[in-house]
């Protein structure tokens, strides 16, 4: 992180936060251990030989720290912004948006485009990923899903309930 960052992180929490040293610890360390734990993603027995303080005190001043960014969620976190479907940005061609029943919707068209040096890829129509989608629901209701995926055979099962 920039130190100009970091120092800005530290006028909002002190300033806005209310976040505030103490006898033995500044804010300046307060945040550098919580932003360690969550960069790191380390363990207070590792953070706490790397700042020579206790555990006690790491998980103390993480927990701080973590309720004053919690308390500045308004400032730190802004509402998002709908993309207009008439935006021309490029950044913004490959997503895909999901109705609220499940189904799929391109914002402008799915077309498949053919590189120097590569094929090109089929691309499913509206209808066919519907199929899909519904094939693969009435798999999950009949039994066939398991824990991180489907049960094995599957394919096979897909494969028939697409054909007909």
């Amino acid at each position: 992180m920039n130190t100009d960052c970091f120092n800005r992180l530290c006028y909002l929490l002190r300033n806005l936060g209310g976040l505030r040293d103490t006898r033995n610890v500044s804010i300046s360390e307060q945040i550098a251990i919580f932003l360690t734990v969550l960069s790191h993603h380390t363990k207070n027995r590792v953070v706490k030989h790397s700042f020579n303080r206790s555990g006690y005190t790491i998980s103390k001043y993480f927990n701080l720290v973590l309720n004053t960014l919690l308390k500045l969620y308004n400032v730190l976190l802004v509402t998002p912004e709908p993309v207009p479907e008439d935006s021309n940005d490029y950044r913004w061609k490959y997503f895909k948006i999901v109705n609220m029943d499940g189904n799929f919707d391109t914002p402008r068209g799915s077309r498949s485009r053919k590189r120097a040096g590569t094929t090109s890829r089929r691309v499913w129509t509206y209808a066919e990923e519907c199929e899909l989608m519904n094939a693969l629901k009435d798999l999950v209701v009949k039994g066939n899903k398991c824990d991180n995926g489907f049960r094995s055979g599957y394919l096979l099962l897909l494969e028939n309930s697409l054909v007909t």
